[in-house]
């Protein structure tokens, strides 16, 4: 839901999923999304990468902002497990008045948390970002790493891999499942790296 966030204060008393009727929501024209209806203005925080397993019937929504999944049921979108870690972010929010609009909520500091996924049948690789940024929007140096995470689809951790630096932002995985390909970030262009797996 475009007006929920994981916190008590802020999350305009929504759920997290909205349930609509087939073809009842369209990005054009969305009802739902009706800022006089809500509080807060969230959806600079709530965002999240969304990875399925119809077998398993999983669903992940793993936190771009914070350092958190939270694995649901596609049964019945029942929350299964709530994964933490591994630096434990605590986001404190604050709301911003808006000429334009209702209060946009923030957290200071920020942080760019899980940035990309990739999924097997049995693993999902998670390309932690590891970044905070001030109130002002400027990068804290603080010699943090990107880190890559393999886990299985039960939200068990398997490996942990460290990389150098800390500005990939983008992640994919060779079909033999041997190499990482990452993106990273120099200035106002990008490259791309290659990691072997162990």
């Amino acid at each position: 839901h475009l007006y929920h966030i994981n916190n008590k204060k802020y999350s305009n008393g929504v759920e997290r999923f909205l349930f609509v009727k087939e073809r009842e929501y369209t990005a054009m024209s969305n009802r739902f999304h009706d800022p006089k209806k809500y509080k807060y203005w969230v959806a600079n925080e709530n965002a999240v990468i969304m990875c399925i397993h119809h077998q398993k019937k999983l669903l992940w929504c793993i936190s771009k902002d914070e350092d958190r999944i939270d694995i649901y049921s596609t049964d019945d979108f029942q929350l299964q497990k709530t994964l933490k870690g591994p630096y434990h972010h605590r986001l404190k929010y604050k709301a911003y008045d808006n000429d334009i609009t209702i209060p946009n909520v923030h957290s200071t500091p920020y942080y760019d948390a899980y940035l990309s996924a990739v999924t097997t049948d049995e693993y999902i690789y998670l390309l932690f970002g590891n970044r905070k940024y001030d109130a002002k929007g400027d990068l804290i140096r603080d010699g943090a790493q990107s880190e890559i995470y393999k886990l299985d689809w039960e939200g068990n951790l398997l490996a942990r891999y460290l990389l150098e630096g800390a500005a990939y932002y983008r992640l994919s995985l060779d079909e033999q499942e041997k190499y990482f390909y990452c993106a990273i970030e120099k200035g106002k262009t990008s490259d791309t790296y290659l990691v072997t797996l162990p």
